[in-house]
């Protein structure tokens, strides 16, 4: 598939993600994964951060947690729950790009 293949193609459907979580971006920064850039058709508005879980390291609390949209260190909302009916939703953390390939993806 060529470069112009690639702008005709459809975008992928937000609502048909197998898996959505937040990455580091070490990988591109250390030139192994190269910067493909944004897609001219890409709509920021139909990819909102998901809600994800938060595991309190020291109470072991529960929480679901809303980000921004614009800047996921902004915590938008919170709620308390209990710990066994978060576990569908993305953890917090930041999910090494390396780990998710020999982990995550032969899972999907």
């Amino acid at each position: 598939m060529d470069h112009a293949d690639v702008l005709r193609a459809p975008l992928p459907d937000p609502t048909e993600a197998s898996y959505r979580v937040r990455f580091s971006d070490h990988a591109i920064r250390t030139g192994s994964w190269k910067d493909l850039g944004v897609h001219p058709r890409f709509e920021r508005a139909r990819w909102p951060f998901p809600a994800i879980r938060h595991r309190d390291y020291f109470t072991g609390e529960c929480q679901i947690l809303q980000l921004d949209d614009r800047n996921p260190l902004v915590v938008t909302s919170s709620q308390a729950v209990d710990c066994g009916e978060v576990g569908h939703l993305p953890p917090d953390g930041i999910m090494d790009p390396y780990i998710f390939m020999e982990t995550v993806l032969p899972e999907l």
